[in-house]
């Protein structure tokens, strides 16, 4: 399931700047490689690497199970380098390949096995001190689980997992919380704002590849509230998309699906959604992208793949067009892939209705609702 997002992002110069610092060991070529994709992927936040690995004395802070207490680590070298205090105010992040605990969960599972332990920790801490918050993502746990079969999580060819999604995962926990404070949730629901305490929930994450509906629903408000530009908002989909494999980017915001003789009202349905900002596939305004192209394979990767929403306008003579069929098929395909979320928007035109589009999904009106109301629904869906 590919998350919404609009294709209408502008490069701004307030980019939030996020430092990453290695602590202690992390391997170094993938996370880079997370850094680069991460950067290409949106453009709210700029991800910087501390060119120095930053190492502590690990007898001090270790336990016998051979977990470390890394928050307490990461405070005491926050208070006795100034460098990596001021660094604070760029949001800095401390990554590491090494075991996260602290003295409460050492204690309620001392004599326990390691995995026991590390069961009940999160993939990311933030802790908030006089001096700032200091956030910390361990990928032990990551790094120790067996290899999957959930083909967003790929496996290296060490036979691992690879590091890549889990990082870019994190990435985007890091700054969405940074900017909203995102209230995360006990139970699970293969959100990436649960709580788990088992650490292969994290894979219903990527099975899932989606936010649950309070987390979506919390963070558009914020962007209504203004507490979260639509950039960042983007931005943090952006990021998301590309953790479970998809397209960071739709190419059409909507793609318009009609029959010849619902031409004007297609054409004036594009023109409202370009007014607002957005970007429609509507074919009288697509011809160099057209052209040369095999047509079949065109349309199917616009209406399965390239949109966040189809638009339908369903006539009588739209049912039984060649071209027609083709489209409605090929949005059907996606619309199983995204599980019941809203792609398909249907409007009826003089009362026609499709017998082979789930009778549940809720149409339009369009001889009652008009033109002019319509588009003014359909920009409110692509807002976010």
């Amino acid at each position: 399931m590919t998350l919404e997002i609009a294709n209408h992002t502008e490069v701004t110069s307030d980019q939030m700047t996020i430092t990453l610092a290695v602590l202690q060991d992390c391997n170094m070529g993938e996370l880079e490689n997370a850094i680069d994709i991460a950067n290409q992927s949106q453009d709210a936040f700029k991800f910087v690497l501390y060119p120095d690995i930053i190492h502590f004395k690990e007898d001090k802070y270790k336990f016998a199970s051979g977990s470390f207490n890394l928050m307490k680590a990461t405070h005491d070298l926050v208070q006795k380098r100034p460098s990596l205090r001021k660094l604070l105010s760029q949001n800095l992040v401390f990554i590491t390949s090494y075991p996260d605990s602290d003295q409460y969960y050492f204690n309620e599972y001392k004599g326990k096995s390691l995995s026991d332990e590390l069961s009940q920790c999160l993939f990311y801490e933030l802790e908030p001190y006089s001096f700032g918050q200091i956030r910390l993502v361990s990928t032990y746990i990551w790094d120790h689980l067996p290899p999957t079969d959930i083909t967003s999580i790929p496996i290296s060819p060490s036979g691992r997992r690879a590091l890549q999604p889990y990082l870019l995962l994190m990435f985007a926990s890091v700054a969405l919380d940074q900017l909203i404070e995102i209230p995360y949730h006990e139970e699970t629901r293969g959100c990436p704002f649960d709580y788990c305490n088992n650490v292969r929930e994290i894979d219903r994450s990527f099975q899932v590849k989606s936010l649950c509906d309070d987390c979506d629903r919390f963070i558009k408000d914020k962007v209504r509230d203004k507490a979260l530009t639509k950039d960042q908002y983007l931005s943090f989909i952006g990021l998301i998309n590309r953790t479970y494999g998809n397209p960071s980017r739709f190419k059409w915001d909507v793609a318009i699906s009609f029959a010849g003789s619902e031409r004007e009202i297609a054409k004036k349905l594009a023109d409202s959604v370009i007014k607002a900002g957005f970007k429609p596939f509507f074919d009288d305004y697509s011809p160099s992208d057209m052209w040369g192209e095999n047509l079949s394979k065109y349309l199917n990767n616009v209406y399965s793949k390239s949109s966040r929403y189809c638009v339908i306008l369903v006539s009588d003579e739209y049912k039984f067009k060649m071209w027609t069929v083709h489209e409605r098929r090929a949005a059907q395909f996606r619309a199983v892939r995204e599980r019941g979320k809203a792609y398909i928007l249907p409007i009826s035109i003089n009362g026609a209705k499709l017998d082979d589009v789930d009778e549940d999904i809720a149409y339009l009106d369009f001889n009652k609702l008009g033109i002019d109301k319509i588009s003014e629904i359909l920009i409110g869906k692509l807002d976010p």
